[in-house]
């Protein structure tokens, strides 16, 4: 069984902020619960009260619910109890959402101006600068612009999206979507042992990838970034497909469920706040979007890149020795944080546990999106299964997925940087190891 295989997961299933060891720890209360039910939770040091259960949805913590928790000799506080969980070290409890539904209703309506229709009212409309005014179901006025949408609590759970304007009879018509949340549930208390919660609670704010944007990158370096959060659950979700059957031999049962991944922390962080934070230890991975001319990061990263950005004529260009890329190409380059065993275990000796860099950049906007693009559809489906064409183009699929779980790197043998070419069609034009 290879050493480095075993560290490396080890890495990365610890730093979750739950663990498999801490979740088999009894559970003290398992609860069903949808909209609007409302439950009092005795525990042995308080109780907890969740009030009117709403269920609301974050890009990185999944579905959660706002509930109180009571100590005894402490005040009443308010905790988010999610899918990803929320760990309370002081008092060793686990709080967590599991087999979550969403069986959300959705609405579809076009009011005319002063029209009424599920609580909203149009009070006025500009056309010209896609604005409506409009009256909510909670006796809010809200001023909603194009693709806004407004959540409300109260009197119902709903959310009421401005999606545009459509031509009624006679007269302009405002379209909204509406959802009506109708989500549900099992909340699941558990109580973990005091070992085991150390290991939890040391690790619970690490993130297992880091995206890293320029604080003055185009807005589509921005919402590449926010699409990688979707695709970053992806990753989290195929992991536990993939963990079990990585190494030569069977694995011990104790192992497997050590190393099962429970939970996925993913940051996003500027190039500003990365100059004030250890590289090496805020994130496993991380994922730095754009050239060096709108991303410090990338810039501080571009001498150890297989293939740098340079100026030629006050132009970018690509450039790895004597080869050269000019005019709408993109890069995705993998950098190793360490190139052997004995590097690595030095490594998190001393506290680092950044794995790898990523750079996905371009020399023009578009190029950055193409390289985003290969990266999210053909790189990242060979980590998840869905790519078992070894000799496709996703090399840096290949090369990752071996980083991760350690197959094809003897303890003796380097680890080097691998950069990939990808040009305006989508293609990989060439590949360049460091």
């Amino acid at each position: 069984m290879k050493k480095i295989s075993i560290m490396i997961l080890l890495l990365l299933a610890i730093s979750t902020s739950t663990m498999t060891n801490a979740e088999l720890s009894k559970a003290i209360a398992k609860i069903y619960l949808t909209e609007g039910d409302s439950y009092h939770i005795p525990l042995e040091i308080g109780y907890v009260d969740v009030t009117q259960a709403q269920f609301h949805l974050n890009e990185i913590h999944g579905w959660y619910i706002s509930i109180w928790v009571k100590y005894f000799g402490e005040p009443l506080k308010m905790i988010n109890a999610s899918e990803v969980g929320y760990y309370d070290g002081k008092h060793g409890y686990l709080y967590k959402l599991e087999d979550v539904r969403d069986s959300s209703e959705y609405l579809y309506i076009r009011l005319a101006e002063g029209e009424e229709r599920e609580g909203i009212k149009v009070i006025s409309m500009d056309t010209l600068n896609s604005r409506v005014k409009i009256l909510a179901p909670n006796g809010k006025v809200v001023t909603l612009k194009l693709g806004d949408s407004y959540e409300i609590t109260y009197p119902e759970h709903m959310t009421i999206e401005f999606k545009g304007f459509v031509q009624g009879f006679m007269t302009s018509k405002v379209l909204f979507e509406v959802r009506k949340f109708e989500v549900s549930g099992y909340i699941v208390i558990t109580k973990v042992e005091k070992e085991k919660a150390k290991s939890v609670s040391k690790m619970q704010d690490k993130a297992q990838i880091v995206f890293v944007v320029g604080l003055n990158a185009a807005s589509s370096d921005v919402q590449l970034v926010s699409d990688g959060l979707d695709t970053a659950k992806g990753l989290y979700l195929s992991a536990n497909e993939w963990m079990p059957v990585i190494f030569e031999k069977p694995i011990d049962e104790w192992l497997l469920n050590y190393t099962r991944i429970t939970s996925f922390n993913v940051a996003i962080l500027t190039d500003k706040e990365m100059k004030v934070k250890n590289e090496n230890r805020v994130g496993i991975i991380v994922i730095s979007v754009g050239g060096p001319a709108v991303n410090e990061y990338t810039k501080k990263l571009n001498s150890k890149m297989p293939i740098k950005f340079e100026k030629e004529n006050g132009k970018w260009i690509l450039k790895s020795g004597e080869r050269a890329w000019r005019g709408n190409y993109g890069v995705i380059e993998l950098i190793p944080s360490y190139n052997n065993y004995q590097e690595m275990t030095d490594w998190l000796n001393h506290g680092n546990f950044k794995a790898f860099d990523i750079i996905i950049a371009g020399l023009t906007r578009e190029g950055t999106s193409i390289a985003y693009d290969y990266f999210k559809n053909l790189t990242l489906a060979v980590i998840s299964g869905n790519n078992t064409d070894k000799n496709s183009d996703a090399l840096v699929g290949e090369f990752l997925k071996g980083l991760l779980i350690g197959y094809g790197f003897p303890l003796d043998e380097e680890i080097h940087s691998i950069a990939l070419v990808v040009d305006w069609n989508g293609n990989v034009v060439d590949v360049v190891y460091g």
